[in-house]
């Protein structure tokens, strides 16, 4: 059996499932249905799946609840010893009725390591039957500020929530919950794919053995090197990394196989964890030991551009929770104007200078007119708003969009950016020809979308650690 392609699953060698609250404790209670009961079932055949694929597994003792579980199994296993993973089932109102029987979620605790597993984790799961709106979270947004699951188990440990009580609650239900979850951790600790009918490395080995070969060589080399020490490395490997991605999608159109879901995203996964640092702060590519002095020039580039008020509170931001990060590039998008006109400003420290670029809004921004004014924010769900606040730009992925790059939200009014996927990406309705013909450019789902003429280039230079602020004045 291959290995996980996570550094903190490497040489883990079990997987221990438990079912929440356990006990005496019936959990969330719906109708004639109590969490305890579905998770216990969900439990043990997501064990039996898991076990018939060849993964060696424990399961906690049911009559415990979380508070017994937690101190019996750290005096079994250390760390580096088992992945405990806690599964639940979630309640609340107001979903219908599909969402609510489909939505899962993966909580994940404070390391780099740990929330790249939960993220890949959330994706396997989509691409195997959860709902859309299934997300990956911190535990410090679960409505506990912290879980003791994830804070006081001695292991590598994350919580699962397959689906709510408010949707179907069928047997049927409940066993293919845990087919999900089963699948998706199987892809996580194995480094292997769910779906027999999938592409494999072995088919990209023989098909298509150049292009496979240099990303392996590439992020071989890359494995280890922090990206303000070696931004060449790490951009050829990332060019790779999207060679190999456009390489497995023509594969699979080609032979009609099962979207390749897992490889495509190990193997992005695995390459922004090994050019990360282990810790929960960021390697921005741009970042340079020449931006040491960097406030008095982004305040001059800012005042010539009007958006001082915009860089001064990424300046705070970056100073109370950042202190080390001197990022090249920053991004300002300025929301109060047209969305006919450069609203996207990069601004270069180190060459000081400014480029601008078109930039989307959501559609739920438009307020009453269609005028190409952003009037309302959001940071809910569905909202389809754009949401203000300071970001920081994160990894990059090949998604529906072309070349794309996550976005974690850093305030209240952007907190859910990760769980309502708000990314920056490439669009066609973003361009000079769209605005020629609606006197505007088109509207996204709250994703500032750029011209795809412009994307890449702008998508490159704050991956990885930029701070972006979505502003009005």
């Amino acid at each position: 059996m291959e290995g996980s392609h996570f550094s903190l699953l490497e040489n883990v060698p079990i997987i221990v499932l438990a079912a929440g609250h356990g006990g005496t404790d019936p959990g969330a209670v719906y109708g004639q249905h109590n969490e305890r009961d579905q998770v216990i079932q969900i439990v043990e055949r997501m064990a039996k799946l898991l076990r018939s694929w060849g993964v060696r597994v424990e399961v906690a003792p049911h009559s415990h609840d979380t508070h017994q579980t937690i101190p019996h199994i750290n005096s079994l296993y250390g760390f580096g010893d088992a992945w405990v993973i806690e599964v639940h089932r979630d309640s609340a109102s107001g979903l219908s009725n599909d969402d609510a029987s489909r939505r899962c979620g993966c909580y994940y605790g404070t390391s780099l390591g740990s929330r790249l597993i939960g993220e890949f984790v959330r994706d396997s799961m989509k691409g195997h039957g959860a709902h859309s709106n299934t997300w990956a979270r911190p535990d410090t947004a679960s409505n506990f500020n912290s879980l003791a699951w994830i804070r006081q188990t001695n292991q590598l440990a994350h919580l699962l929530e397959l689906g709510f009580m408010q949707g179907s609650n069928s047997n049927a239900h409940l066993m293919f919950l845990a087919e999900i979850g089963a699948k998706a951790l199987f892809e996580a600790f194995t480094g292997r794919e769910a779906n027999e009918n999938a592409i494999t490395e072995s088919t990209l080995e023989t098909s298509v053995p150049r292009v496979y070969s240099s990303y392996v060589s590439e992020s071989a080399l890359s494995r280890g090197s922090f990206a303000a020490e070696a931004p060449e490395q790490l951009n050829a490997m990332l060019d790779a990394k999207r060679s190999l991605e456009a390489a497995i999608s023509a594969l699979a159109k080609q032979h009609k196989a099962e979207p390749p879901f897992s490889m495509i995203a190990r193997q992005a996964y695995s390459a922004e964890e090994a050019i990360l640092p282990s810790s929960a702060d960021y390697a921005p590519l741009a970042e340079s030991r020449d931006n040491q002095n960097d406030e008095e020039v982004l305040r001059s580039l800012a005042r010539a551009h009007g958006i001082l008020p915009a860089v001064e509170q990424m300046i705070a931001m970056r100073n109370s929770s950042f202190p080390h990060s001197r990022p090249r590039y920053w991004g300002v998008v300025n929301f109060s104007r047209h969305s006919s006109k450069k609203r996207l400003y990069v601004l270069n420290v180190s060459e000081e200078n400014v480029k601008s670029y078109l930039c989307s809004h959501g559609i739920g921004s438009d307020g009453s007119k269609d005028d190409g004014i952003a009037e309302k924010f959001s940071n809910k769900s569905g909202s389809h708003c754009t949401s203000l606040g300071i970001y920081r730009c994160a990894e990059t992925y090949m998604g529906s969009n072309g070349y794309s790059m996550r976005l974690d939200g850093l305030e209240h009014t952007n907190s859910n950016a990760r769980e309502r996927f708000i990314v920056m990406h490439g669009a066609h309705y973003v361009s000079k020809k769209y605005i020629k013909k609606h006197g505007r450019i088109g509207r996204s789902e709250g994703c500032p979308a750029l011209d795809h003429k412009f994307s890449t280039k702008v998508i490159d230079q704050l991956k990885f650690g930029s701070f972006l602020n979505h502003w009005t004045k």
